[in-house]
């Protein structure tokens, strides 16, 4: 029997066996009331606009790095430049000011943020056979999946499908 064969075999036995613990678990048939409507109602709405607001602070917050570094960047270039730094040697030459043998504190921050760029953005992760994405795109990714997740069962009412069934649909569609 042929590999492929013999898993699509095993994948519809499992897919069978999920089925029927699907089928018997218990469900809920009271019928909501009028005042479980218009929290359901509610909920949905506040929940879609949680989530807009959500994606606007995310790229507010991304916007707020990217000119807080563009500012650093040119306050740097600019008090560096307005510094003279010679040194002379005792046969009165200028040197460049090189290196020194000890390790200096204000680096730490420094290296820190390299070695978050490095991790982030230049480590890569294969995805299916052609695709790759950096440790950052997976990170965005999974936070907003946590995010409309949480926000998909957060007051359900002991997790009942009447409170979330169509929050599922409404969240999905705001993307």
């Amino acid at each position: 029997m042929p590999w492929g064969l013999q898993n699509r075999k095993s994948l519809i036995s499992s897919m069978a066996a999920f089925n029927k613990t699907i089928a018997s678990m218990p469900t809920s048939n009271a019928k909501p009331v009028n005042h479980d409507k218009a929290i359901k109602l509610a909920i949905e709405a506040r929940s879609v606009n949680e989530v807009w607001w959500f994606l606007a602070a995310v790229i507010g917050f991304a916007a707020l790095l990217h000119w807080t570094s563009v500012l650093f960047a040119w306050y740097r270039r600019r008090t560096i430049s307005s510094i003279p730094i010679q040194i002379q040697s005792e046969k009165g030459e200028n040197l460049d000011n090189g290196h020194t043998e000890r390790i200096s504190l204000r680096r730490v921050p420094l290296a820190i943020r390299a070695g978050l760029r490095i991790l982030l953005f230049r480590i890569t992760i294969p995805i299916g056979k052609e695709s790759i994405a950096s440790v950052t795109e997976l990170l965005l990714v999974a936070g907003y999946v946590c995010g409309l997740l949480t926000w998909e069962f957060v007051q359900t009412r002991n997790l009942e499908t009447y409170f979330w069934e169509n929050r599922a649909a409404r969240l999905a569609s705001c993307a």
